[in-house]
């Protein structure tokens, strides 16, 4: 039986929608059912995840010192259905002038949102997600982000120039105005009603009517997926390929005007349908000759087509205060210069990815002018037969063996200054942990080259060594960079 173009196209449309459910299926197959998302070794994964970094609070160790045993409690309260939330941990939070309110969760439920989440959930979520949705998934980020956002202005620039326009967008106390019923909507969808659905809409009512709250796994995992339909819509309906969202920001590249105008309706249309507000002071179009800011970094589209990443101002200026003010507690003993050194290479390490050479070098030199002391007499400290590591229990009793120290004081000197120290072919005695010596003195070397602004191949091969030497130091350097955002 012949079939017309209409028919024809009906049943290739069948076909597609009956493969995508097969697929949906299988999907939901794997992700969903207790048993198989809360087993004893997935809990106990995510309890040794969740006590990373809070080890300080006494709530974390007290639950790690009988991880097991806790970890067995869940597993027994999750499948008997006798697991009740204990409430929030309520506080607030002042950020850049904003007043946020964080509601965290106690140890034991974030053990098991964290088990919900990574074994089931966000596996779920990330299969309906657009790709340049950024917050909150693995391999992904605020680098992963900006570098998108590089990647499509210079394929705007290879079609069209620098001619065209940027349009920006933020949402207005997001979390507080996400809507139960649109989001417990989107779960049981993602669910097909099967197991866990119940217990992720029970933790979405533990906050109340309306919002989500800052502090829990799951409101991050629900405010990425929540505007998924605005995201679909921009990309595939409206067809605006250069579109990024990372939580409550967006922005969206074109080449005419009037497109991103009809995108700006579109997207308050849609807005108002999720019961999401959108922050018009935020909100607006600019040409790309200008730049554009996203993300607290302004994006320049050169002639050329470059593009420049520039700090945002105000953030230089906090750093500024934030030196001067270390300068007082330091005096005062609030604080020691290991923290205050911290402080200060997590920052040149958010600005290594900018191109800021200007502000760096005058940064490094307040840091000089306030912390000359300091570092003239980081040598002679460190090197401390009681504090500084490189002596060894020569035997039983605890005797020390003494050792040149000027050598040692004119090493450090040398690294100070910036150049490599290779220690494989110096003569210590045998108790001296040479790895030890040649780790702290790279470290030396390269916060020296960063205190300078110097930013080349030898700061690349000091990195390159560092994770020969030591994996857990060069883990430690790269991931010095803190997002000051709470998203």
């Amino acid at each position: 039986m012949s079939m017309n173009s209409q028919e024809r196209h009906q049943a290739r449309y069948e076909r597609r929608k009956a493969k995508r459910e097969a697929n949906k299926q299988k999907l939901i197959a794997l992700y969903t059912g207790t048993e198989q998302i809360f087993t004893l070794g997935n809990l106990y994964a995510s309890a040794k995840k969740c006590c990373n970094g809070v080890g300080w609070k006494a709530s974390t160790q007290t639950f790690r010192a009988n991880m097991l045993f806790n970890c067995v409690k869940l597993y027994n309260q999750i499948h008997s259905g006798k697991f009740k939330s204990k409430g929030f941990n309520i506080f607030t939070r002042c950020e850049r002038g904003k007043t946020r309110l964080i509601k965290s969760v106690h140890i034991t439920e974030r053990v098991v949102q964290r088990c919900l989440c990574d074994y089931s959930l966000m596996p779920l979520v990330s299969h309906s997600l657009i790709y340049d949705n950024g917050a909150c998934q693995k391999d992904k980020g605020v680098d992963f982000t900006k570098d998108r956002l590089v990647k499509m202005l210079r394929q705007h620039y290879a079609r069209f120039g620098n001619e065209g326009y940027a349009l920006t967008f933020d949402f207005s106390k997001y979390f507080d105005r996400i809507n139960h019923t649109i989001a417990k909507g989107i779960v049981r969808r993602l669910y097909d009603g099967k197991e866990p659905c119940d217990l992720v809409c029970e933790f979405i009512d533990n906050f109340g009517e309306v919002g989500l709250g800052l502090g829990s796994q799951i409101s991050q995992c629900m405010a990425i997926a929540y505007p998924n339909r605005l995201d679909h819509y921009l990309k595939e309906a409206l067809g605006v390929e250069a579109y990024i969202r990372y939580m409550d920001d967006g922005i969206l590249i074109h080449h005419s005007k009037e497109c991103l105008q009809e995108c700006l309706k579109a997207t308050r249309r849609l807005c108002a349908e999720l019961h999401i507000t959108i922050n018009e002071k935020k909100t607006q179009i600019s040409k790309l000759s200008s730049g554009v800011i996203f993300l607290k970094t302004r994006f320049a589209l050169t002639d050329t087509g470059g593009v420049l990443r520039l700090p945002d101002r105000k953030r230089a200026i906090s750093m500024r205060r934030k030196l001067k003010t270390f300068r007082v507690w330091l005096d005062n003993g609030y604080l020691t210069f290991d923290s205050v050194l911290q402080s200060y290479n997590s920052w040149l390490g958010y600005m290594r990815k900018m191109n800021a050479y200007r502000v760096t070098v005058s940064m490094a030199q307040l840091f000089k002018n306030l912390f000359d002391k300091e570092i003239n007499s980081m040598a002679m400290e460190f090197f401390d037969p009681q504090t500084n590591g490189f002596y060894k229990e020569q035997n039983a009793e605890g005797t020390r063996i003494p050792f040149d120290a000027d050598k040692m004081d004119g090493l450090y000197a040398r690294a100070r200054k910036g150049e490599i120290v290779d220690v494989s072919a110096e003569d210590f005695p045998e108790f001296i942990d040479k790895e030890y010596v040649q780790i702290t003195l790279l470290n030396a070397a390269r916060d020296a080259l960063l205190a300078q602004g110097k930013f080349g191949d030898k700061l690349d091969k000091i990195d390159t060594l560092l994770a020969q030497y030591a994996p857990k130091e060069a883990d430690g350097i790269e991931g010095a960079v803190a997002d000051d955002d709470i998203r």
